[in-house]
């Protein structure tokens, strides 16, 4: 397991862990969010990765945040499983996830390839009872998806999943929406969500689709949101080769969906609730609610 450079080390805060249940929903941009809020208001945290590796054995959040990011992979090998003498390999690799959480202050990536594979372990491990034994500040759980039917019946099926307890002790569960596609969710797909509406210990929450050309430039050459936030418009237009009319629209809308998030996070709890003290910046408003918006056409 890389281990990351520690900017600072964390009180015991709770965890929040970024899952979805396929490919492409955006836990990882939620994961970026997050990672912006806390260093912008100082909440100290760790960042972790569950994730496929690729070059130079880094996850999508590792080659952003290099050297930041701790790698906890995807699992042990078949071919480590097959040459050890010891059965249990492929859930003692997990044990290192347990660590984590024990300790608390992580903000995990959660791989969607690699989550069956943490629940098969927390369920063997007994996972829920060691992390309350352990006296572990608890996990708030991000479950993202898109807007379309299918993603958000496998988000609420998570959600629930997670709601049980029987694998983690998890406090909160914030159900984000991720219009990503400029989508979003029609009246068949909110009543999907309905059942968790009213539930205590869920948020749902919607993420605006993000129209930014630099949000783009940030995807193609595979920048981080912090970096691209600190931007300046004509370091963008001497980089990127774009004119500076884009360079100062684009960092204004990206920005701005910024501090729609952020806004979002403190009035939903998600980060107050994991910073452990008031934000610098206290929100009035209320939670946000996809229900009160306009339907899409089915």
């Amino acid at each position: 397991m890389a281990k990351a450079t520690k900017a600072s080390e964390p009180a015991k805060r709770r965890s929040i862990i970024c899952a979805a249940r396929s490919g492409g929903q955006g836990k990882t941009t939620i994961a970026q969010l997050v990672h912006a809020v806390c260093q912008r208001h100082n909440i100290p945290h760790m960042l972790y990765s569950a994730d496929f590796l690729g070059r130079n054995d880094r996850s999508k959040l590792g080659k952003l945040y290099p050297g930041q990011v701790t790698e906890l992979g995807t699992g042990a090998s078949f071919d480590d499983v097959k040459s050890s003498a010891d059965m249990n390999q492929s859930v003692r690799y997990w044990d290192r996830l347990g660590d984590v959480l024990v300790e608390g202050g992580a903000l995990i990536d959660l791989g969607a390839n690699v989550i069956d594979r943490v629940f098969e372990w927390a369920e063997q491990r007994r996972a829920a009872l060691v992390l309350d034994k352990r006296q572990a500040p608890g996990i708030d759980m991000c479950v993202v998806c898109k807007s379309t039917m299918h993603s958000v019946e496998q988000a609420a099926s998570l959600a629930n999943t997670f709601l049980e307890g029987r694998l983690f002790p998890v406090g909160r569960v914030f159900v984000i929406i991720n219009e990503a596609d400029g989508k979003v969710l029609t009246e068949e797909a909110r009543n999907k969500l309905l059942p968790l509406k009213d539930h205590a210990e869920v948020d749902i929450i919607r993420l605006p689709y993000c129209d930014s050309e630099v949000w783009h430039l940030t995807e193609l050459h595979e920048k981080s949101l912090h970096e691209a936030l600190e931007w300046d418009p004509d370091e963008l237009v001497e980089t990127y080769d774009i004119d500076i009319w884009e360079a100062t629209s684009g960092l204004a809308e990206l920005r701005a969906w910024y501090e729609v998030f952020e806004k979002k996070a403190f009035a939903s709890g998600l980060i107050a609730r994991n910073s452990g003290t008031p934000s610098d910046e206290p929100s009035d408003e209320p939670s946000d609610d996809p229900f009160d918006a306009p339907f899409a056409d089915d």
